[in-house]
């Protein structure tokens, strides 16, 4: 008798929770998305005056170079 309560009970705890298990790999919802599309062009900006200086030494001795050659994130 016992043995029968318990399997039931496992039987009943799988067929409620058993279904319930799902893995994927999306945002949970739009504003995480969104977050990180801040997170990532706020780290860029922050990178703009390095990779501008850069720029400049590389095209330094250029007499080709591009007027107003800057880096921009956007």
């Amino acid at each position: 008798m016992k043995k029968a309560i318990f399997l039931l009970f496992v039987f009943a705890q799988f067929s409620i929770f058993g279904g319930q298990t799902h893995a994927t790999a999306e945002a949970k919802n739009k504003e995480d998305t969104n977050l990180c599309d801040t997170l990532t062009l706020a780290l860029m900006s922050s990178l703009r005056k390095p990779i501008d200086q850069a720029v400049e030494e590389i095209y330094q001795s250029d007499g080709n170079e591009p007027e107003g050659l800057t880096w921009a994130p956007f």
